[in-house]
């Protein structure tokens, strides 16, 4: 969703980039699929719908639109200052429902939606930040979302990253992002709620040992 990290060119976009002068965009005026029209992603996904017509699809952003984070550019910085700020959890997800109503208008169906792709990644390409208990709360937020906009059969995945940012059992420095399926801390969020809002648990095999997925 917007500019991944397997690109070799700038400038990095969202599909909510705001011209000079806006600042924040709560109702979406500025949102836009036409990136992808230009860089052929909606061709290319019709196509392979026309090859396979089971072909599932499911989106992932990299970070979400520069106003909804505290660095207020898309792009992240290795000082790990994009992070997604507390006030624009809804924001995030209703920019969600957004990229699922244009794909489907397009007559591509988004079966499902990871939270963010690897959480937490300090770098200097589309990235961000959600905290432990921000993740939490995006979380219910997308599914009231999709719920609300008809889509109640669109998955949410939480986590999208290494084994090893899921649980390290000897390691407190890594992220232990399954603190997500537990109660908050400050009891404002059961994790029972949480993992009814879940369908799955996306991982990538780059570091960490695979038996974290039991």
């Amino acid at each position: 969703i917007g500019t991944a990290d397997a690109v070799n060119h700038m400038p990095f976009t969202s599909l909510g980039d705001l011209p000079d002068g806006v600042e924040e965009d709560p109702d979406f005026k500025h949102f836009s699929i036409q990136r992808d029209y230009d860089n052929h992603v909606i061709e290319t996904a019709k196509m392979i719908k026309e090859i396979n017509p089971d072909v599932r699809f499911y989106g992932s952003a990299w970070s979400a639109p520069g106003w909804m984070k505290t660095n207020n550019q898309f792009q992240g910085e290795v000082a790990l200052k994009e992070v997604l700020r507390e006030d624009r959890v809804d924001d995030l997800a209703n920019y969600y429902v957004k990229f699922i109503q244009a794909y489907a208008a397009e007559g591509i169906d988004i079966e499902a939606l990871t939270v963010l792709n690897e959480p937490g990644m300090d770098v200097q390409y589309p990235a961000m930040d959600i905290p432990v208990p921000l993740q939490q709360k995006v979380i219910l937020a997308m599914r009231d979302a999709f719920d609300a906009a008809g889509f109640e059969g669109t998955e949410v995945w939480a986590h999208d990253f290494n084994y090893w940012d899921w649980k390290h059992p000897s390691d407190s420095t890594t992220k232990n992002y399954y603190r997500i399926l537990a109660d908050s801390a400050d009891g404002s969020v059961k994790g029972d709620d949480v993992k009814d809002a879940l369908s799955a648990i996306a991982f990538h095999p780059y570091w960490g040992d695979a038996s974290v997925m039991a």
